[in-house]
């Protein structure tokens, strides 16, 4: 997991369109990865770690001690509450003109 903000800068600087960009921090908010993971593999073999301000090495260490202690670590990451209410609404405001755009292209 990343901080959205992050999420957001990283992708923005790679060139990402900003539709895709929302989309993707969209998703990290809501934990749509994580919720898929647990739904694939349950709850016990999932492991969430909030990469935020880590380097590889760090994140590599990170899961490979949740591994060994034989922890399954998930509900750590909470976005929502991080995030206040006017910065989400405005993400989904745009998503939801991306889709329009992309629905009338389509149509």
């Amino acid at each position: 997991r990343l901080n959205p903000l992050y999420l957001m800068d990283r992708l923005s600087r790679r060139g990402w369109s900003r539709c895709k960009v929302v989309e993707n921090v969209l998703a990290e908010v809501v934990g749509s990865s994580i919720s898929m993971a647990i739904n694939v593999f349950g709850v016990d073999r999932v492991i969430e770690v909030d990469t935020t301000g880590m380097s590889v090495h760090e994140v590599v260490n990170s899961i490979i001690n949740y591994i060994s202690s034989g922890r399954a670590i998930v509900g750590v990451v909470d976005w929502l509450d991080f995030l206040d209410t006017g910065t989400i609404i405005s993400l989904d405001q745009e998503l939801s003109k991306c889709l329009s755009i992309l629905n009338d292209q389509y149509t």
